[in-house]
């Protein structure tokens, strides 16, 4: 079974992120950001796309919303 953790506007930023969680912390190339324009989301970027490392701390605080919320 696949467990998916997403997060809906974090700290007020108009997206939404998620990934695939495996074991117990979500993979980084998973992490999908989703734009919010007018209510409606827009394409994904892709984590594994990035040079920068935004997937690694994205992956990294959607493990603590899943720990947190399995608790």
């Amino acid at each position: 079974m696949i467990h998916m953790v997403r997060e809906f506007m974090p700290n007020g930023l108009p997206i939404m992120i998620d990934g695939i969680v495996v074991g117990e912390a979500v993979e980084p190339e998973s992490i999908r950001i989703f734009p919010i324009m007018n209510n409606r989301l827009g394409y994904p970027f892709y984590g594994y796309m990035d040079p920068d490392d935004l997937g690694k701390k994205i992956a990294s605080r959607l493990t603590t919303v899943s720990q947190a919320h399995s608790d």
